[in-house]
């Protein structure tokens, strides 16, 4: 008798676990379904989803698009840019420069490239251009302000000889425009990777004290082998411009003495006597404005005068 009475117990027992593994399918079921009904009722509220290019991490300007960088996401095409790279055209742009900063997650856009990375670095010069490496320092650089991608305009310091007989200083220093809007292609080993890249980010390649020893640029072959003249001759100095600004220099050189001449406010009057005169009498001869200068420069004529004068004036005596 227990025995059944046992047997019955199990019975019970196993059916009560029957049906309550019943209901948690149903009732796991039913939610299942009901989640994906509300889902489904968002979705028709947001619009259809579609396909997009997305990076999968931080990238900077210079950084190459490839499958190790770039992954597929879904967005609501409501919220979806025109601009957006879909999957099927994702090998278009594989290969090319990132111009823009993009955070993970962010979606590619087509003006987010900027050309196909090149393989060497003669492949960004231009037919007829040559690469040229000038060594550059803290004083001739702008302060560690140029990048690659930056344009600049090259200018040539010159000193001229100290005998020069139209000279009264021990020194005259002109400036001349050597070349003008010169595009930097790299700055030490840091150089662009696309013809049509924009610029290098600072951050890419150097710290934030942003020394470096040297520049290239690529030009012409005659702007070239003046680049490398230059260099012997006098001092390279390096203005950077802005990349829309076409206006050109005038090719007059800049002298020493025509900047100290510029200033007339700053100026002095001085004026020369001579005791040529019968009785010793004096006169002047000539009067001369100076400049406010250590090393004011003096005119060429009032030195002849004075010689004249005092040649006249020994003869006298």
């Amino acid at each position: 008798m227990s025995i059944a009475k046992a047997g019955r117990s199990w019975g019970l027992l196993i059916f009560s676990l029957a049906i309550a593994g019943v209901a948690f399918w149903l009732s796991k079921s039913y939610l299942s379904s009901q989640e994906n009904k509300m889902r489904q009722q968002l979705l028709e509220q947001q619009g259809s989803y579609a396909n997009i290019v997305v990076a999968t991490k931080e990238m900077v300007p210079g950084d190459i698009i490839s499958l190790e960088n770039m992954a597929i996401a879904q967005v609501p095409v409501n919220n979806l840019s025109a601009s957006a790279v879909p999957p099927e055209q994702f090998a278009s742009f594989e290969g090319q420069v990132v111009r823009n900063y993009m955070s993970a997650g962010e979606p590619l856009l087509n003006h987010f490239v900027a050309g196909i990375g090149i393989e060497r670095f003669s492949d960004l010069l231009d037919k007829g251009e040559r690469a040229v490496t000038i060594e550059i320092d803290d004083i001739n650089s702008v302060s560690g302000m140029l990048l690659p991608g930056d344009f600049v305009d090259i200018m040539m310091l010159l000193e001229e000889d100290a005998t020069s007989p139209d000279l009264m200083v021990q020194e005259n220093k002109n400036l001349k425009p050597l070349l003008q809007k010169v595009r930097i292609l790299a700055v030490d080993a840091l150089s662009l990777v696309s013809k049509d890249q924009d610029f290098i980010a600072q951050h890419s390649g150097f710290d934030d004290s942003m020394q470096y020893s040297s520049v290239t640029v690529g030009v012409g072959f005659d702007d070239a082998a003046k680049l490398i003249l230059a260099r012997d001759i006098g001092d390279l100095v390096f203005m950077l411009r802005n990349k829309t600004d076409s206006e050109q220099l005038k090719s007059d050189l800049l002298t020493r003495e025509d900047l100290l001449h510029q200033n007339n406010s700053n100026s002095k009057s001085y004026k020369f006597y001579s005791s040529t005169q019968p009785g010793g009498s004096s006169k002047i001869v000539s009067s001369v404005k100076f400049i406010d200068s250590q090393r004011a420069v003096k005119s060429q004529r009032i030195i002849k005068e004075l010689k004249a004068n005092k040649d006249e004036q020994v003869s006298t005596r």
